[in-house]
């Protein structure tokens, strides 16, 4: 089978380059400490923290991580959690707290200033957070269409389960292969999205290997010309259409092949069959060493290591952007991307006269009260997730 794979270069660091229709791509990997009475990182932030041999950054947020309000147009966000909380607030009163295998849909549109902070709601442990912020351009005709929200719950969002224990989340898009039961479509973004339409084959796949699975990624109906990256963001030694790799690539694939996938490490042992030395070597591997001084018996051990969130020992993960081009100039100044320098003018100017609505909220960098669980607050209404379907299962 001829190899799929256009390109490949080393992937190293975040913010990483994107293929034309999206426009930025981060993973934000962090193992946040014990949250305060106030859900407040022990060390305070400088106001531009990214430091990425860090345990964890504070990004722009002064106490609580995270992104106080800022403004956007002419585009899209998507939030795509996997581990960890999320506090969104914006302009026209919407907000929420997601995280866990949320996904979250933003349409800046003409305007809209959000928050995106990352309160420490744990005070026992520390607070694991993972997750993929993902900007998706908009159209010419469509930026300064009315902004939109959408909230899709984990317990919603569909999660492709492949023989050999691989798996497939499909935050958006459609994915079909000879073991997936048929097409499978992604919940709806929001209505103006360039995902809402599937002449432009927009997606967002999040897949994880353990050790000795594979996976087949169909090819895309529209063929090459669809732009089809993929980013391997954890584990190791990895396979791409039978070509050995080793570290974080970020390869360019041919959307009219099919690529196969394969994680060819050995299966590791459950943490029960771990010696107390094995179990030692694979919680430092983890950092959790600090924890793990906690306790001296094996039994001990292997339920910290069984119980710790995060990406599985042995297991290798992938972000997968498609997309067909939009093709037109782009012109971005910092939160703004529109087609021309002289549509960004227009923007500050508007930003500056109206605020995108203002403020409603009373914090910069709001956060709701430790006990308010996940939530969605959408034009006045209050919403909540639906009943786990399956009770206990861990999300990605």
């Amino acid at each position: 089978m001829p190899s799929s794979i256009l390109s490949s270069g080393p992937l190293s660091g975040w913010p990483a380059a994107t293929p034309d229709p999206f426009l930025f791509v981060v993973y934000h990997n962090d193992r946040f400490p014990p949250g305060d009475s106030k859900m407040q990182a022990p060390r305070r932030g400088n106001g531009a923290d990214f430091d990425p041999g860090a345990a964890y950054r504070m990004y722009h947020g002064d106490r609580v991580p995270g992104f106080p309000q800022h403004p956007h147009r002419g585009f899209e966000t998507v939030t795509a959690t996997i581990d960890g909380v999320i506090d969104h607030s914006d302009s026209h009163g919407n907000a929420g707290r997601y995280g866990g295998g949320d996904l979250q849909w933003m349409t800046a549109g003409a305007g809209v200033v959000h928050g995106e902070m990352f309160p420490l709601v744990n005070a026992e442990a520390e607070n694991f957070c993972r997750f993929f912020q993902i900007w998706l351009n908009l159209p010419a005709k469509d930026k300064m269409t009315e902004p939109r929200f959408a909230m899709h719950w984990a317990e919603e969002v569909v999660k492709l389960e492949a023989p050999g224990g691989g798996r497939l989340t499909l935050f958006a898009g459609a994915f079909e292969a000879p073991w997936s039961g048929g097409e499978r479509a992604a919940l709806p973004p929001c209505p103006k999205s360039y995902a809402a339409e599937p002449a432009n084959d927009v997606a967002v796949w999040h897949v994880r290997l353990p050790a000795g699975a594979e996976m087949e990624l169909p090819a895309s109906k529209l063929g090459a010309g669809v732009n089809r990256w993929m980013y391997q963001i954890e584990g190791d030694a990895y396979s791409v259409d039978g070509q050995p790799f080793a570290g974080k690539k970020l390869l360019k694939l041919d959307a009219s092949k099919t690529t196969s996938l394969k994680n060819p490490a050995a299966a590791p042992k459950e943490p029960s069959e771990m010696s107390v030395k094995e179990l030692k070597a694979a919680i430092a591997e983890r950092g959790l060493g600090k924890k793990a001084s906690l306790f001296t018996e094996k039994s001990e051990l292997a339920a910290l290591l069984a119980a710790e969130p995060g990406a599985a020992p042995g297991s290798v993960e992938f972000l997968v952007l498609q997309g067909k081009p939009i093709g037109e100039p782009v012109a971005q100044h910092g939160p703004f991307v529109m087609n021309t320098q002289r549509e960004i003018q227009q923007a500050f100017a508007d930003y500056r006269e109206t605020e995108f609505g203002g403020w409603p909220w009373p914090d910069n960098a709001m956060v709701f009260p430790r006990e308010k669980g996940r939530f969605s607050l959408l034009d006045g209404v209050e919403t909540y997730p639906p009943p786990s379907k399956e009770a206990g299962k861990e999300e990605l």
